[in-house]
């Protein structure tokens, strides 16, 4: 789940679907990464990503993404994390094995830093969804079935100057 809710962070800074004075730099997986600082929004990230928590432990999760959508609401950008929960010897994991996973985790946060230089600017007034696919036979019970919040409910965020 941290890894998830880094990863977020990270690409909305990145993509500046919020304005980038509202993250402050903190360290994850031994690097440096923006997080939101702003109140209503690192909430809301942080309650999305909690909300997964059962469905993850129960392994009913296939993916979840993060859709970037214009200002019409149209997506421009989806960044889409597969979920894989194996359980390895009654849940416990060697030390060798989570070096791994936190090297794997750095890799990828590593690749999103890079995404602004590949990818053109958003244009103003984008905001996010993210998604949530289910494991087939899992609640909800067809594989097509996303689960996401509504869109107006995301937090709009007002600077004061």
């Amino acid at each position: 789940l941290e890894f998830l809710e880094v990863a977020i962070n990270l690409i909305l800074y990145i993509r500046e679907v919020y304005p980038q004075v509202i993250f402050e730099r903190r360290h994850h997986f031994e690097l440096p990464v923006r997080m939101a600082r702003h109140p209503e929004l690192k909430s809301y990230i942080s309650e999305v990503i909690q909300s997964l928590r059962s469905w993850l432990q129960k392994g009913e999760v296939d993916q979840v993404a993060l859709m970037i959508l214009d200002s019409s609401l149209i997506p421009v950008e989806k960044y889409v994390f597969e979920v894989q929960i194996n359980d390895v010897n009654g849940g416990t994991l060697s030390q060798d094995i989570l070096n791994d996973v936190e090297e794997t985790f750095r890799a990828c946060i590593m690749k999103i830093s890079m995404a602004d230089v590949v990818l053109p600017k958003l244009q103003p007034g984008s905001t996010f969804q993210i998604l949530t696919l289910a494991k087939e036979g899992s609640i909800p019970s067809r594989a097509d079935d996303w689960v996401a919040g509504d869109v107006q409910s995301y937090p709009q965020l007002q600077l004061k100057d």
